[in-house]
């Protein structure tokens, strides 16, 4: 059949007479069709809900935190480092020419690169096992410094330096714990790319493997080679996965200690008060070290300039190169050139475009040294009180904060657009993709990204003495009580309640995976926008999936003949089984574990199971109703003294519909448990009989003749099997016959057509001359004396017998 589709040679007409001939086709088809749906919804519940996967920005207390991770696989890590160093000593060894047959040399290079890779990563783990050690003890300094501050030795006035110093650590401060909860963010977003990025790997590992079991001799050294590169990517994937589980661990230590000089500062600005002083000497040292600085900023630029014309040199280079290349009649024979040739130059403009940003952020820098030292001017004029023109002050305070904060936030896009590129140059790495010239683009953005965070400093360090400014002496800032400062007031307000409660988490889970009998545990915060989020997939999900299986249910019914009941059975089925995936769905999307359930643990889960028994024994068996068909929709069956019609199959109960219209609800588990006649399991066609008696006497061929003749007569009564008319006894009253004779009950209505077949007969009867017989008795009296008989009259002058 599907290679006469294929060929055009079915009509309409056609596909609809085979689909009538096949209904369990049917019917699967249009599972299949209900199932695809459900998939197809889920995908349009995602595309409506861009920003439904975007993990909101936690408060620092609701981050997924891991566990403190133990010290004992440290040794692991150490064997496992040397075994990739030996492994990668190794391969410098292996000669071109000596490679086994199906490997290629670029295959060689990429494995290199892999255990590179993973020698950096198990080398960054010992790093980072050493920093945790140096962090907690930096932690415990901070918070015995805080514990142990009283005050100043010294009493007041205090020198400007030291408040300027405690107010830049403060403001400083603040931004870099903004900055580590993104960072948390972000390493949660890593680790759950890195999960993914392991189970894919594992699954290509297990691939291989089986590969390579069921090669030939010929191409198992080929095949062995990639296995071990399989396991190599596996291994580092699991590496990176723990490596980020350490990072994520110091990030925390960070935060704490972090929040522990912040306090301390704070109890330092609050002990000077208004005890401050500048003095010239302090202006003098802070515009000569501005001046030391501006001069080094030069040579910078200068150096800057140099490596951008090398840079842009080498490009124009390569692409002569490349243009001839392509120009050469015999291009396709240098393929393997002109495509290195092609990833070279991709490679150098991300470098030349590397050197363009480092001079244009160079000039942003001596800017921002510039606007410094006028900010310092002035505020060293307003604790002199030779500020003439404080509105001038403000203003230029005013313009200069915008300037530097749009600088500011075009840097913190730029670090974010890197971070983005640098994420999918790795998942390309991940599933095997690039290979070298992917760890080199990685390579260069990585470079990108530190010249961005090398001129966000600067820039910062300008900002915030401008926001110190405006602190200090409160210029640049609109007037108390005008409607714009009210309304700002206002909005921020109403912004930060309405981020703190989207961020309110309501109760948080435990997720885990194991790497190497080491598990690695994040503790993941539900929170009320992520449950908005899961609910919002639901809503959307729910809509499109209906709206969706409606029309495939009118379409089976009306297009590919499928029964109306057969329709609604699959569509209910697939109905559940689309929520069921919604609901998971929804959760994985918004990083929400299904582990958040099991609070329903232990004697509320006991008590939930015996109260739902009933429900779920009824459902399982509503499934195995539909996979094995013992019945289906329009069958006939008897169960349990009740006989009827199959109307519908549901979740927990089908409808069984009597010959007298009264429907009974049966569960499910009876159709499986108990006994169960179904009349019309293997085909509709079922015999019936009528028991006819007639009077002794009657000729009993001709009564036989004369019953098969008026069964046959009738139009419902199917002519194979044939009916049969059988002598079945002799009666105390009559000649007995049965009359069998078969029906499909699909069409015919098996009470009507007896009666009708009883009206027939009685009327041929009547017609040969044959008597139906009624009962009778013979009376017989046993009497020693004959009896005697009087007639008299009676009162009224009747006569009356006597006996």
């Amino acid at each position: 059949m599907r290679g006469r589709v294929a060929a055009g040679g079915l009509s309409r007409g056609k596909v609809h007479r085979l689909f009538n001939e096949m209904p369990s086709v049917k019917s699967r088809f249009f599972a299949v069709c209900c199932l695809f749906a459900g998939l197809l919804s889920c995908a349009a519940a995602y595309a409506a809900l861009p920003a439904a996967s975007k993990p909101v920005a936690l408060p620092a207390a609701s981050k997924p935190a891991a566990k403190p991770m133990a010290s004992a696989p440290a040794v692991s890590v150490v064997d496992k480092l040397a075994e990739a160093q030996q492994a990668l000593d190794q391969l410098e060894t292996i000669k071109l020419d000596k490679l086994p047959a199906g490997v290629t040399p670029g295959e060689l290079l990429f494995r290199r690169a892999l255990l590179e890779r993973l020698v950096a990563s198990y080398a960054w783990q010992l790093d980072l096992a050493g920093e945790r050690d140096q962090r907690l003890r930096q932690q415990a300094e901070a918070e015995e410094a805080l514990r142990n501050w009283s005050g100043f030795a010294q009493a007041g006035p205090y020198p400007v330096s030291l408040v300027e110093g405690l107010r830049s650590r403060l403001q400083t401060g603040g931004w870099e714990k903004d900055t580590q909860q993104a960072q948390q963010l972000m390493l949660s977003q890593m680790q759950e790319a890195m999960r993914n990025s392991l189970k894919l790997n594992e699954v290509s590992l297990r691939q291989a493997r089986e590969q390579l079991e069921g090669a030939a001799a010929g191409e198992a050294e080929a095949l062995r080679w990639r296995m071990e590169g399989a396991r190599w990517r596996r291994d580092i994937s699991a590496s990176e996965l723990l490596q980020f589980d350490a990072l994520g661990q110091v990030l925390r230590i960070r935060q704490q200690t972090l929040q522990a000089q912040l306090d301390l500062w704070r109890r330092q600005l609050d002990g000077i008060g208004k005890q401050v002083r500048f003095q010239p000497a302090e202006l003098d040292g802070v515009q000569r070290r501005l001046g030391e600085e501006r001069l080094r900023l030069e040579r910078e630029m200068g150096a800057h300039e140099l490596r951008r014309r090398r840079v842009k040199a080498e490009l124009e280079e390569l692409e002569r190169q490349l243009s001839a290349v392509k120009q050469k009649k015999d291009a396709p024979a240098q393929a393997a050139l002109l495509q290195d040739l092609i990833q070279r130059t991709v490679e150098q403009r991300q470098a030349l475009d590397n050197s363009d940003l480092a001079v244009q952020l160079m000039r942003i820098r001596q800017e921002a040294n510039s606007q410094e030292g006028g900010i310092w001017e002035y505020r060293y004029q307003l604790y002199a009180g030779k500020a003439a023109n404080l509105a001038e002050v403000a203003s230029a305070s005013r313009q200069a904060g915008e300037e530097l904060g749009a600088v500011r936030d075009y840097l913190q896009k730029e670090a974010e657009l890197t971070m983005a590129k640098m994420a999918d140059v790795q998942h390309d790495i991940g599933l095997d993709r690039g290979g070298g010239h992917a760890l080199a683009m990685l390579q260069l953005l990585r470079q990108r990204l530190d010249i961005v965070n090398a001129a966000q400093q600067p820039v910062q360090a300008a900002l915030t003495g401008i926001l110190l400014l405006q602190q200090e002496f409160d210029v640049g800032a609109p007037a108390e009580g005008t409607p714009q400062e009210v309304s700002r007031r206002l909005s921020e307000r109403v912004l930060q309640a309405a981020r703190a409660l989207w961020n309110y988490e309501l109760f948080s889970a435990d997720d885990s995976v194991e790497i190497n009998g080491q598990k690695v545990q994040a503790t993941r915060s539900v929170t009320i926008g992520k449950s908005l989020g899961a609910i919002l997939v639901l809503l959307i999900g729910y809509a499109a999936s209906t709206a969706l299986l409606r029309a495939l249910r009118r379409l089976a019914t009306g297009r590919l003949g499928v029964s109306e009941a057969s329709a609604n059975i699959w569509w209910r089925w697939s109905y559940v089984f689309v929520i069921a995936l919604l609901v998971i769905f929804a959760l994985n999307l918004v990083k929400i574990p299904l582990t958040v359930f099991a609070f329903l643990g232990g004697a509320l889960a006991i008590g939930i199971g015996f109260g739902t028994q009933n429900l779920l024994k009824n459902l399982i068996s509503g499934v195995m109703l539909l996979v094995e068909r013992p019945l289906k929709v329009g069958d006939f069956v008897q169960v349990g003294g009740i006989s009827g019609t199959v109307s519908s199959i549901g979740l927990r109960s089908s409808v069984v519909r009597a010959g007298d219209g009264i429907e009974t609800l049966i569960p499910n588990s009876t159709f499986v448990e108990s006994a169960v006649t179904n009349w019309t399991y293997s085909n509709r066609r079922i015999r019936r009989k009528i028991a006819i008696g007639v009077a002794y006497g009657s000729p009993p061929r001709e009564v036989c003749n004369l019953l098969l003749a008026e069964a046959e007569r009738h139009g419902v009564v199917l002519k194979e099997p044939p009916p049969r008319v059988l002598f079945s006894n002799f009666g105390a009253d009559a000649l007995e016959f049965e009359l069998e004779y078969w029906l499909d009950i699909g069409e015919a209505d098996s009470v009507l057509v007896a009666s009708d077949l009883r009206h027939m007969i009685d009327g041929a009867l009547a017609k040969a001359g044959i008597e139906l017989p009624f009962p009778q008795r013979d009376v017989h009296l046993q009497q020693d004396e004959p009896l005697q008989i009087e007639v008299r009259r009676g009162p009224s002058g009747r006569a009356a017998d006597s006996f």
